[in-house]
């Protein structure tokens, strides 16, 4: 079959001949040239068998030494990798033992535009408790911001999603061009991996999903891959190509997951993400792996809690989260306080102090437990994006770290100022930053139980609905009324 048109379009994928790109959603994927020319001759005879002698004489020709067969082999396992396809449940590239190859889904070979992803966004609830409870319903929004070299004070703001439900840990590809984060979005048992261009009026790509949840993305310098957490078999680190595919398990039990700038290893924290002093004996600790798949390995830090690694622009340290001594972080006054962010030679190594907390001290970030307490986001040249609470409110913050001597310099400089919760910085490298901005309703519930069998009975009600917190409920002995506390105003009737 021979195609008159510069395109051809199957599934969800677009081939444009004429620039020899392989685009998903209108995404370029990366693609050599040998797969590219193998699925071009198996779109130009859809349907057929084309044989493998075929193919080794379009892509080597007559003079060229090499192993045929084993470099045909790789050349098709690239281009099924491209397409998130499967040898053994092949859903385009088919194998015809002993003869070559089919390609077995509808082609189109017109040039109408490819069809848009359309998204069904629905409203959920975050959490349903027993009895009378609480409902947390969590609405999260990315926001990206745009800072000109040469004019750092100016500033941007544009919205890039607008969910009802939880849409949260944006991370921002290095070229700026793809943004991931998590999202309840698809409206099933929680949250998954979605991807997105940057581009207004983009709309997002699902990539990873599974019955537990998943979160806190992070691209691979390259841009190709995604890892990411998920609670799946009891929660580990997953990586999968940044345009879909079969994830691959790295590590058990790991969160917060970052690439090395150079792409061949993973850090990650494992410990208890709960609200606790740090150093109280959540055990948290922070490993290296291969981005390839391997043995971790635990970095001996000297301290008794680490958590929230972050790679330094070279690579050759990390920045973690944690303190020297226990109950760090508990309120005993700032001259008793060792939580702080240390500097870790990434091949292992005493911890250093950076001296960033003193700072925050300083200026009156929150610095103790129970407040948010200031963790590294995100390491770019030489300043460090994280989240604060000042007074009454968290934003984004910054803070200069010194080349040469690893120390915290400086004061930290406020980003944002929004009454939110405005957390999980990204920045890329030609200065687009995107973060969560984070708003939250609490309501009363009731839920109909047998206490002397400890069964559900009932369907659960809910109590009170608007955007004010709603706690602490206490009801009377026959359940006639409620009394709670309330930042509402006017007459409540539960």
């Amino acid at each position: 079959m021979e195609f008159s048109r510069k395109t051809v379009r199957f599934g969800m994928y677009e081939v444009d001949f004429a620039s020899t790109q392989l685009r998903k959603h209108g995404l370029r994927l990366p693609l050599q040239e040998q797969p590219f020319q193998v699925l071009a001759a198996l779109l130009e005879r859809p349907g057929e068998v084309v044989s493998r002698e075929e193919l080794v004489r379009r892509l080597w020709p007559d003079g060229t030494f090499v192993d045929f067969d084993r470099s045909l082999n790789a050349a098709v396992t690239r281009l099924r990798q491209a397409l998130s396809d499967s040898a053994d449940r092949p859903r385009y590239v088919e194998t015809v033992a002993r003869h070559g190859y089919r390609f077995i889904a509808p082609v189109d070979a017109g040039e109408s535009p490819p069809p848009r992803i359309t998204q069904r966004i629905r409203h959920r609830w975050l959490w349903l408790a027993i009895a009378l409870v609480l409902t947390i319903a969590v609405a999260i929004t990315a926001w990206c911001w745009w800072v000109p070299a040469s004019r750092p004070s100016a500033t941007f703001w544009r919205r890039v999603t607008a969910d009802s439900g939880l849409t949260t840990d944006p991370a921002i590809s290095a070229d700026g061009r793809l943004v991931a984060y998590a999202s309840d979005r698809a409206g099933g048992s929680g949250l998954d991996i979605w991807i997105q261009q940057t581009v207004p009026g983009s709309q997002g790509i699902q990539i990873a999903k599974s019955e537990a949840d998943e979160y806190e993305p992070s691209f691979s310098p390259d841009g190709t891959a995604i890892v990411y957490r998920s609670e799946e078999a009891g929660g580990g680190i997953y990586v999968v190509p940044a345009l879909g595919g079969e994830p691959t398990l790295i590590a058990r039990g790991g969160r917060g997951p970052r690439f090395s700038p150079d792409g061949k290893w993973i850090a990650y924290w494992v410990g208890l993400y709960i609200s606790s002093p740090l150093g109280a004996g959540s055990g948290s600790g922070v490993f290296v792996a291969p981005a390839s798949g391997g043995t971790p390995r635990q970095l001996e830090t000297g301290l008794v809690e680490s958590s929230h690694p972050v790679w330094s622009p070279d690579g050759r340290h990390i920045l973690v989260f944690g303190a020297q001594s226990a109950n760090a972080a508990l309120p005993l006054g700032p001259e008793k306080s060792a939580a702080d962010w240390w500097i870790v030679p990434a091949e292992g190594g005493s911890a250093r102090a950076t001296g960033a907390f003193a700072s925050f001290r300083s200026q009156g970030l929150a610095t103790v437990y129970p407040a948010e307490l200031p963790r590294p986001g995100h390491w770019i040249g030489n300043d460090v994006y994280f989240s604060a609470r000042f007074l009454d409110t968290v934003n984004l913050w910054r803070i200069r770290i010194s080349p040469n001597g690893l120390r915290a310099t400086g004061r930290a400089e406020r980003l944002t100022s929004g009454t939110g919760l405005e957390v999980c910085p990204s920045r890329s490298q030609n200065g687009r930053l995107f973060f969560a901005s984070l708003s939250g309703k609490v309501n009363l519930w009731s839920l109909p139980m047998d206490v002397n069998r400890g069964r559900v009975i009932g369907a659960p009600r809910q109590l009170t609905q608007g955007m004010v917190s709603d706690a602490h409920p206490s009801a009377c002995r026959d359940a006639s009324l409620v009394v709670f506390d309330s930042t509402r105003s006017g007459a409540a009737k539960p």
